[in-house]
């Protein structure tokens, strides 16, 4: 069980967010809170209860554990100089996990209670413990990021793994896809050859191809290859061709003009 010390000056002059004060502050901090040692594997902190203190380590150290129905994990410890548990503005309500005395250890701790009081002695000090909570957060948002990967890193892992391991069950769901694939094939070309123009349109495009690139016609004035695209394009609406002046002009710069295209 824990023992109670008389506090003395000098006891909060290694906590790292004490430096630096004035010694009216100190000897309030002193009078507010009190002075308190653990024997090695005490428990300190324990996970559930109410979050009613801060906590400053002034010698030895705290490992602190989350605790489930499997084990103990460890997560983070405690220094001497470093503070923790509950601090102003913080939400904590209760300790998530379990704090453990790592070796002999002196706490000093300040109730809750007296955290207004304490706003009115030093503001300064209730800056530098927002600004370590807030420090914390930032931990503990890393510390999530950084698990979440592991745990995505490991599902991939355990996924080549079982690949890797299992060569027959890859090699035969490759099997069942290049089945399925070959199966599609003959259906595939069916609606290909459905969807292809008849032989006989075919020959006669290749007709009209080497035509039109053997037949050059004469260059005319602009007057005249516009009375040509009219034309072309009255001709291409008579037969049923939508947009025939959009047309127009690319095939006469094909060498096609109605007489060529006439026979299709």
């Amino acid at each position: 069980m824990s023992q109670l010390l008389a506090l003395a000056p000098t006891a909060l002059s290694g906590i790292a967010a004490f430096e630096n004060l004035p010694a009216e502050v100190l000897t309030w901090l002193l009078q507010a809170g009190e002075l308190r040692q653990y024997a090695a594997g005490e428990v300190v902190v324990a996970a559930g209860t109410p979050a009613d203190r801060l906590l400053a380590v002034v010698s030895g150290g705290v490992q602190y554990y989350t605790i489930s129905s499997v084990q103990a994990s460890p997560v983070f410890r405690m220094e001497p100089g470093q503070v923790g548990g509950a601090l102003p503005y913080s939400r904590l309500q209760t300790f998530k996990g379990q704090g453990v005395a790592t070796s002999e250890t002196t706490m000093y701790t300040l109730p809750r209670s007296q955290f207004p009081a304490l706003e009115q002695h030093s503001p300064e000090l209730v800056q530098r413990l927002v600004g370590i909570m807030n420090d914390r957060a930032r931990d503990e948002v890393r510390a999530q990021e950084r698990d979440d990967k592991l745990r995505a890193l490991g599902k991939l892992s355990a996924g080549l793994s079982h690949e890797l391991n299992n060569p027959a069950a890859a090699i035969g769901r490759a099997a069942d896809a290049l089945h399925k694939h070959l199966c599609q094939s003959p259906q595939l070309l069916k609606n290909l050859m459905l969807a292809g123009p008849p032989a006989g349109s075919m020959a006669a495009l290749k007709a009209l191809a080497t035509a039109s690139s053997e037949h050059q016609p004469p260059a005319l004035s602009a007057l005249a290859r516009a009375d040509q695209e009219d034309a072309l394009a009255d001709w291409l609406e008579t037969q049923g061709v939508p947009d025939g002046y959009a047309l127009a002009t690319g095939l006469l710069d094909a060498s096609l003009g109605s007489e060529q295209l006439g026979p299709l």
